[in-house]
C-alpha cells in the first residue's frame, strides 16, 4: 500500500511540475501590472501641442486634441500638463487628410455605408534636447460604417468621435510604451506627398452587399 500511495504522489508532482505558470505575469498578490514606460528619465510630464489641420475639415484638430489629452489623463502612467512650457516631452501632430468616402448605395443610390479614412503625421518634442524622439509621418485610421438610418448606424460626427478615440489610444501608447507598440503604415522617412497603397475610390461607386 505504501509503494502504491509513493508512486500516485509522485505521478501527481510530475504533472503539477508540468503545469505552465499561468500566474507566472502576475503581481505579488495578482495586481495588474502595467506594461514599462519606454521614455528619457528627464521627461516627467508630456504636454500636447494644439493639432494643425491640413484638411478642409474645419474643428477637427481641437476634437482630437481633446481625445488624446483626455486619455493621457485617464492613462496616467505619466503626468499630463496642459501648459507646454511646463511639459518636459511634446506630443506633435499634424492632421494631413481626411477622406470620407461612400461604399454602398441602396435601390435609388442613396449611399448607405461608408469609409472615413484619416491621416496623421505624429512626432514627440524632447524639450530638454529640442529634439524629436522619434516621428510617425503616417499614422492612420480607418472605420466602415452605415448610415445612420441603417440598424446599427453611425452619424458622421459619431464615426469621427470612434475614430479619434482610436487615435488617442494609440497616440498614448505610442509615446508611453515605445516604437512597435502601434503601427504605423509609412516608411519612417518622411514622403513629400504620403500616397496610399490603397485609396478609397474618389467617385461613388455600387457595390454587391
Amino acid at each position: 500500500m505504501r509503494k502504491t500511495t509513493s508512486v500516485i504522489s509522485w505521478i501527481l508532482a510530475a504533472v503539477i511540475m508540468s503545469l505552465p505558470p499561468i500566474l507566472s505575469g502576475c503581481g505579488a498578490e495578482g495586481e495588474y501590472q502595467a506594461p514599462a514606460i519606454i521614455l528619457p528619465p528627464s521627461i516627467k510630464s508630456i504636454g500636447v501641442r494644439a493639432f494643425e489641420n491640413e484638411t478642409s475639415q474645419p474643428a477637427i484638430g481641437n476634437k482630437l486634441w481633446l481625445a488624446v489629452t483626455d486619455e493621457f489623463i485617464r492613462d496616467g502612467r505619466i503626468a499630463y500638463n496642459d501648459d507646454e512650457k511646463k511639459a518636459d516631452g511634446i506630443v506633435v501632430g499634424t492632421i494631413k487628410q481626411y477622406r470620407e468616402t461612400a461604399l454602398n448605395y441602396d435601390a435609388n443610390l442613396i449611399p448607405i455605408e461608408y469609409q472615413l479614412w484619416i491621416i496623421m503625421d505624429l512626432k514627440f518634442l524632447d524639450k530638454a534636447n529640442n529634439q524629436y524622439l522619434w516621428h510617425e509621418p503616417y499614422l492612420e485610421q480607418k472605420l466602415r460604417y452605415f448610415a445612420e438610418t441603417a440598424p446599427g448606424g453611425k452619424t458622421v460626427e459619431e464615426a469621427r468621435e470612434e475614430l479619434w478615440g482610436r487615435f488617442a489610444n494609440d497616440i498614448v501608447r505610442r509615446t508611453v510604451e515605445g516604437f512597435g507598440s502601434v503601427t504605423s503604415s509609412s516608411p519612417r522617412s518622411v514622403p513629400k506627398d504620403p500616397i496610399p497603397e490603397n485609396p478609397p475610390p474618389d467617385y461613388p461607386t455600387t457595390a454587391p452587399f
